[in-house]
């Protein structure tokens, strides 16, 4: 792990430097950060070009305004790459509580090891602009049943029993319910939405926790849970106003906000259309939208389901052979066909070929056994991450569940598709 502050990391590159090509994107990315808060995200970086590997790989960050350099504060852990490698970088930011900006300005490039000890640095760079957020964090004792369980269960997961297994899959919806903010906004427990992480390598173990819930009087919000051996910290934001007609924002001004778009509000008697042009939302009537659709100025916006709300079955199974051993691959499909299945531990991928005949998905229950997905330094450890779904060569968005022995993803498919390939960290025998 390497930690430093906010500056450009010296690097010894001589005249004549050496770079390399590819591409970064940023998961799990925050829209703020909150000072004296550690807050994760990854780099998701495809190496193209350049060295045959590279080692120590790792992000280049500048902060901006020079001001702020010292108060923030990184810790990142490099990784290492083959050309055509998709890789994780872990980044951990931390604002000192003291920083007097309400922005920050990250400019990141990437430097690398190449063969006999050559330096390399990327062709191309990235920036993030985060806000900044002050005293919006709180935190109050865990219970001391809670507290008592927590150091009791410090293991890997799948050595878990029963019982403590649904200690850790129940704590998160028990703390934020019990917070005063939850509580005064009479939070309904049945719409909440929680996304989380638990790593038990280490005691008490770490978490990454966020959802959303909605109040009594419709207004809709997003918390941050994270807790320690002896407290919880949470923070509690409005996301829009409640959907009373005369409050409601507009569709642009909910969208600009940070409000995906297939869950923008209209007023009472008006449908969400999207713009062919642009895909800004619009907020208009039944007779309105039929004319702006004849004249090919919006569509209306089809919501693809979530997973967790999929009742598809998983009605099929294919067998995946690996050396000598088998796997039974459990799926569904609609719209498309199956042809074949094919595992490959070379690349960490599993590959399906399908006869694409109209536009669906596909749901696949892939075992962590054969293939997986983790920010650890070996591919197999740490969080889950997202694969790297690619239909017909080009990513694309899916949803996912997952559970301790297996992770099911809904893979949209198109008319003519033919195949998907699944891309993790790790595979068999390695994944063992």
């Amino acid at each position: 792990m390497i930690s430093f502050v906010g500056f450009i990391i010296p690097q010894a590159f001589s005249a004549g430097e050496n770079f390399f090509y590819g591409t970064a994107t940023f998961e799990r990315l925050p829209t703020t950060i909150v000072p004296n808060n550690p807050t994760e995200f990854e780099i998701k970086l495809h190496y193209t070009a350049g060295s045959y590997a590279l080692e120590n790989l790792s992000p280049v960050i500048e902060v901006s305004p020079e001001g702020a350099r010292s108060k923030v504060h990184f810790d990142v852990k490099p990784v290492s790459a083959y050309q055509n490698d998709i890789v994780r970088i872990p980044v951990i930011i931390t604002v000192d509580p003291d920083i007097e900006y309400e922005k920050i300005f990250l400019s990141i490039s990437y430097t690398g090891v190449g063969f006999r000890d050559v330096p390399f640095k990327s062709s191309w760079s990235d920036s993030i602009i985060f806000d900044i957020k002050h005293n919006i964090i709180k935190e109050i004792p865990l219970p001391a049943d809670v507290r008592k369980t927590m150091h009791e269960t410090c293991s890997h997961m799948s050595d878990l029993t029963k019982e403590e297994k649904e200690f850790w899959k129940t704590l998160h919806v028990r703390l934020i319910g019990d917070t005063p903010e939850f509580k005064s906004l009479e939070g309904m427990r049945g719409s909440l939405n929680i996304t989380s992480g638990i790593s038990a390598t280490s005691c008490p173990p770490i978490t990454r926790t966020e959802g959303t819930f909605i109040s009594e009087n419709g207004m809709k919000h997003k918390f941050h849970l994270g807790y320690n051996g002896n407290n919880f910290s949470y923070q509690i934001d409005t996301i829009f106003p409640p959907q009373y007609k005369e409050k409601i924002l507009s569709p642009l001004k909910q969208f600009r906000s940070g409000v995906s778009v297939d869950e923008i509000s209209c007023k009472e008697d008006l449908i969400l259309i999207t713009k062919t042009s642009n895909e800004n939302p619009a907020c208009v009537k039944q007779e309105t939208m039929q004319k702006l659709i004849e004249r090919g100025w919006g569509s209306k916006l089809e919501i693809i389901p979530d997973s967790k709300t999929l009742t598809a079955p998983l009605d099929k199974k294919y067998t995946v052979q690996v050396n000598d051993d088998t796997f039974e691959i459990r799926y569904s499909i609609i719209g498309s066909q199956l042809q074949e299945i094919i595992a490959d531990y070379n690349t960490r991928s599993v590959v399906v070929n399908v006869e694409g005949l109209d536009e669906g998905h596909m749901v696949i229950e892939i075992p962590r056994k054969l293939i997986d997905a983790r920010n650890g330094p070996d591919g197999k450890s740490g969080f889950d991450v997202d694969f790297f779904v690619l239909v017909d060569g080009s990513e694309v968005d899916f949803e996912e569940t997952s559970s301790i022995v297996a992770r099911t993803l809904t893979i949209p498919l198109k008319n003519g598709s033919s195949q998907i390939e699944i891309i993790g960290t790790v595979g068999y025998p390695y994944s063992q």
